[in-house]
Parts: structure tokens; sequence; C-alpha cells
């Protein structure tokens, strides 16, 4: 199944140093006015497992990487991306002329599927220069059906620039494969699982999720022992958005909980039921028992999605759904919520308050949890380069709030003392 999409294209990668043609080319002046320099252009395809690297492209500040980590193999249902990215090409009054068609072949060498004269960059953008790497709007969300063979599937890009008279090929290949026979649960506390759940974003193992969920029901009675502030939302929220990208993995979950006792059965049921309210015979399989917890939840609105933090544990909530995606929005609501420090007290306002009513405590839990958004933006942006980018954009960006800029200035000064050298690469 292929799902072609659209995005904005958006220069990325550092600038490289303007070569001046005038001395070598004086007669052509008047004719590199208006077309840039003929140069072979550069195509890159990649295949990736991220959805979300449209949503950095777009929000990562020019001159910082998105991060798109490769992979090697699939299993049938299982979706992926097709990335194409540019660089080097011409451009005619501010415009390039990028066209390319895509060819995928199957393991006998038959044709998968095809595509021609697609648009490689879009219209709507100024090209003030070609040297940096620019991402196509087109790019493929693709799963192999039941019926498609195991085997490798080579996906080739032939491109063509019409300004610069050249054309350019690149291709990758992904493999196929049987998807496991059987899960068995991981060992939650493992420092290597941990990493799993706190940097899914940086590489997706979709192959590790069901034994990862198996390990987190048996590590979790632990969990409530140690800490009597404990929420399972907070694992919950890291499944539902993995298992959302992941829904071939849903009739294994279904069958998974046949095998546990409470309350892991009904997290189970809870993911099932708001990852696939439409179709409810995943829970029907796991019985009568699952049938009435899910209708209980009918009640109930969706708790994975958060409009507004109400509530501390929806920021752990908000971390566990960006380590879980990559994605931008959570970094934005956790940014917008330390505005909640403008209209509330710190404990020790609230410690001297002569008489504490309903609205000091109501102030009190706002400017706890504004300052915690503060905080974790802070230490997160340490040890991950990506919310560091985010917190770069939202301060950069011109509609702003002011109290929230003057924050983000915080947050980005501290942060920046600690911040991991290790960066991405600058392709991958």
């Amino acid at each position: 199944m292929l799902y072609a999409n659209n995005i904005d294209s958006k220069k990325r990668v550092n600038m490289i140093k303007f070569v001046n043609l005038w001395k070598l080319f004086t007669f052509f002046c008047v004719f590199y006015l208006t077309i840039s320099p003929i140069q072979a252009l550069e195509c890159m395809v990649s295949i990736s497992l991220i959805g979300s690297f449209n949503d950095q492209w777009n929000n990562v500040p020019p001159g910082r990487t998105p991060l798109l980590s490769t992979i090697n193999n699939v299993v049938k249902k299982q979706y992926f991306y097709v990335y194409v990215l540019w660089e080097k090409f011409a451009v005619k009054n501010g415009q390039p002329a990028i066209w390319f068609d895509i060819q995928a072949t199957r393991p006998d060498g038959k044709n998968y599927f095809e595509q021609k004269t697609l648009k490689g960059l879009p219209d709507n953008v100024k090209y003030t220069e070609s040297k940096s790497i620019f991402m196509s709007p087109n790019y493929f969300k693709i799963c192999f059906e039941n019926d498609d063979p195991i085997g490798k599937y080579v996906f080739k890009i032939i491109a063509h620039d019409n300004f610069g008279n050249c054309s350019a090929t690149s291709e990758c290949a992904v493999n196929l494969v049987a998807a496991p026979e059987k899960y068995e649960a991981l060992d939650f506390w493992a420092k290597a699982n941990q990493d799993i759940v706190t940097s899914y974003y940086r590489n997706p193992q979709p192959q590790k999720l069901i034994p990862l969920f198996l390990g987190f029901c048996k590590a979790e009675p632990e969990m409530q022992k140690k800490n009597r502030n404990y929420s399972s939302m907070n694992m919950l929220m890291f499944f539902y958005r993995t298992f959302d990208a992941n829904q071939y993995l849903l009739p294994e979950l279904a069958k998974q909980a046949n095998t546990l006792g409470q309350p892991d059965k009904n997290y189970a049921v809870y993911l099932l039921y708001y990852l696939n309210e439409k179709d409810k015979h995943l829970i029907e399989s796991i019985g009568p028992d699952a049938v009435a917890f899910a209708g209980n939840l009918s009640k109930v609105s969706n708790p994975f999605i958060i409009e507004k933090i109400t509530h501390p544990i929806q920021e752990d909530m908000l971390w566990t759904s960006f380590f879980a995606t990559g994605e931008f929005a959570p970094i934005k609501m956790l940014a917008d919520t330390m505005n909640n420090m403008s209209s509330g007290i710190t404990p020790e306002q609230y410690k001297n308050l002569p008489a504490k009513t309903q609205e000091d405590s109501k102030k009190l839990l706002n400017g706890a949890i504004g300052s915690a958004a503060m905080w974790s933006l802070t230490e997160n942006a340490k040890t991950h380069p990506l919310v560091f980018y985010y917190c770069e954009t939202l301060f950069q960006r011109d509609n702003s709030d002011k109290f929230i800029k003057s924050c983000l200035a915080q947050v980005l000064n501290n942060a920046s003392k600690g911040l991991s050298q290790s960066q991405p690469p600058k392709k991958q």
C-alpha cells in the first residue's frame, strides 16, 4: 500500500561559501543574473520508520540538522517512509525546475510500483541559493501486504534538473522479512530497554514494542511500591503513540492480553480501545470482561489527547509522547505552559499568605506546573539536541509570547552549558 504525501520544503544544512564566477565568466554576467550556475544535481533517497521527519524539517532552525535514522528490514503491514532530498540544483528567478520518477522493484526484479513526473520542489518558496539540502514535497508512506514476496525491494529515484540540464539517480533498498513467531518479555529495567523508551524517536524499534509492553506489565507492581505517586499513564502514553504508528501489532497485543492477569489485561484493553475505537473485534477476542471494561471507557474522553496541561502527570505524558515520536507539538505545549508562572505563585509565596483561599491553591498549582515545564525543557534540552532546536525555533518566532520568550531564553542559556557535544550527523 502506498501513500504519497506533500510537505513544505525548506533548506537545511550549513550554508556553503558563495563561489564568485565573475572573473572566470565575465561574458556570462547578464545570464547569471537570472539563472544560477549550472552544477551537477545531487539526489539522496532514504528509507526510515520516522514519520515525524517532515515535522522536524519544518520546525528545526536553518543550520540545524533534523534526525533521520534509516532501516534495513520491515515486516508485512508495517509502514515505512521513503524521503527524497536535493542538493546543487539550478535556480532561475528564484525557482528550480526539478522533476523525478520513482521506480520500486520486487525481489524477483519485477515492477512493484512506479510514479512519474513528480515535482521535486514546491513553487511557493523563493530559492536564493541551492547548495544546502532541500527536501522534496513528495515523500512516500508504504507498507507491504500479505501477498507480497519476502526479499529485497529497491527504490530508485530518476531526477532531471530542467534549468541545469542535468540528471541524477539514487536508490536505496529495504528487506521484507518474516515477523517474529513469538514474543517474550524484556527486562524493563535494563538500560538498553530504558533507552528505547527515552529515545525511541532516534531509533524506532517496533519489533521490541510487544516484549517491552510485557516487560512493563511485569515491572509495574514494583514501580507502584517504589513511588506512591506513581501513575501508569506515563508509560501508557508511550505505548499509545508507538502502537498507533505500528497498528499491525494490535492483533498481537490482543493475543498477548489473553495471557495477562489484572490490571495488565486492562492496560491492553485501554490501549486497544483508544487506538481502534471503530473496530471492537480485537477487544471482543479477549473476552467478556474486556468488553465490559471497554464499555465503561465510552464515558471517558481519550486521555492521550492533551489539549491543555491541567495536571502534572500530563507533563510527563507529553515527554513520553515526544520520546516516542520526536514531534514538535509536545515541546510547544510544554513551552506554552511556562506562561502559567506569570499568573501563579511559588511555594514560598503561598506559605507566607496569611489566609489561604481556593484561588491561592489554584495559583500554587499553576506556578508549579509552569516551573516544572521550564525545568524539564532545560534538562531534556541538554541531552536531546532536537529539544534544544525546537526551543530555538520557538524563541526565534515573532509571534511568541514575551513572557514565554524570556523563559525560553533562560532554558536555552542554561541548557547550552550542558548540551551534549554529540550532535546528529549532517547527512544520514
